[in-house]
């Protein structure tokens, strides 16, 4: 069973090692999304999970 990681990030800096830390630490079967909250994703689905819709 695979397990989903959702990271929202802005991309800055201070993120960027705690989205690499993520990957780094994440199982074979763990399945990682990075959202970019600053482009907000084509299909705004980022923009929805975030508000918790």
């Amino acid at each position: 069973m695979n397990r989903q990681i959702e990271v929202f990030t802005a991309g800055c800096p201070i993120c960027e090692p705690v989205v690499k830390m993520v990957k780094e630490m994440s199982c074979e079967s763990c399945e990682i999304t990075v959202y970019y909250t600053i482009e907000q994703c084509d299909s705004k689905v980022c923009i929805d999970k975030m508000k918790g819709l």
